[in-house]
């Protein structure tokens, strides 16, 4: 009986190194495919330069020497000490094709603003693939978070909003329908036709709770400025995560800052997220299968000792 009671716990024990064994392989293997596929996907988008030509915040160049088209393509200016946003290109260009390069003027998000003595420049797009990724003037590439976190972000800029008062407005309310705070919040007016800031919020709102409205009375920029006709009013904030917005009167919303980084708890792939829970599975029946043998065991042990 002893013969058979030792025999029932090699096999268990062979039974769990199996099982280590086979999820350690598996783990080697996933991760090997993994920094296969990461290599593959960046090998393309290294193809994809950018550079100052005229600046430090005047024309940047995104040159694409891939076989492959790139898209949603824009170029960033940023102080290396606080991270803040100081200029961009004014539109997101479409697409650049294969061995080609496009220009992009960059606009001082706060016009008048003093540079910053450290600032670092880079551009981001979308490869053919549908990854999208961040390419800077040193050389370094970093891929960004996934369109689906960003969309949950932008849901929630969409409940900031703004009226006028007046025609052309003399203040603007903007209301925090969210649930989170919204920062460094003012109100721009531009030209539709050349983008010509021609007034401005007279202060800039460190914060507006969630369900609170503010007011802000509108100043023209300029000595005999007025507000022309056809005009952009806009009101600008940062949001809880960081992001930077332009919200519209007329209910359109600009995502003003670059995408973020991807963050490091998303970046396992689906066959790595599908093997673990095959292993997780596994796992739990064994630990079942143990314990009811080791229960078996003891009640074998208890039956001979009471005979």
């Amino acid at each position: 009986m002893q013969v058979g009671d030792l025999a029932t716990w090699v096999g268990a024990v062979g039974t769990v190194g199996a099982l280590v064994f086979t999820a350690y392989t598996l783990r080697r293997q996933i991760d090997r495919e993994r920094r296969a596929d990461d290599e593959h996907r960046r090998m393309y988008a290294k193809r994809v330069r950018v550079s100052i030509t005229q600046g430090p915040i005047s024309i940047a160049e995104v040159n694409n020497d891939g076989d492959a088209n790139i898209y949603r393509v824009g170029v960033y200016l940023v102080d290396q000490q606080t991270q803040a946003l100081i200029a961009r290109s004014s539109t997101l260009v479409d697409i650049i094709a294969p061995g080609t390069q496009q220009s992009f003027p960059l606009v001082p998000v706060t016009q008048g603003a003093k540079l910053p003595s450290s600032i670092y420049c880079f551009a981001q797009f979308t490869d053919d693939n549908g990854y999208r990724w961040s390419r800077y003037v040193m050389g370094l590439l970093s891929e960004t978070a996934r369109e689906e976190g960003i969309s949950r972000k932008r849901a929630e800029a969409l409940l900031v909003s703004l009226s006028g008062v007046g025609e052309p407005p003399s203040a603007v309310e903007v209301s925090n329908d969210g649930e989170r705070s919204i920062h460094q919040v003012s109100v721009l007016v531009r030209d539709k036709s050349d983008g010509r800031l021609t007034a401005a919020s007279d202060t800039t709102q460190e914060a507006i709770a969630p369900g609170i409205t503010h007011r802000f009375r509108i100043m023209p920029t300029g000595q005999g400025s007025s507000t022309p006709a056809d005009y952009f009013c806009i009101a600008q904030f940062t949001d809880s995560y960081g992001l930077l917005w332009n919200r519209y009167l007329m209910g359109r919303l600009d995502k003003i800052s670059p995408d973020p980084p991807l963050d490091g708890s998303n970046t396992n792939y689906k066959l790595l997220r599908k093997w673990r829970r095959a292993l997780r599975r596994r796992w739990r029946r064994l630990i079942r299968r143990t314990s009811q043998m080791l229960s078996a065991l003891r009640t074998r042990h208890r039956n001979m000792t009471t005979q």
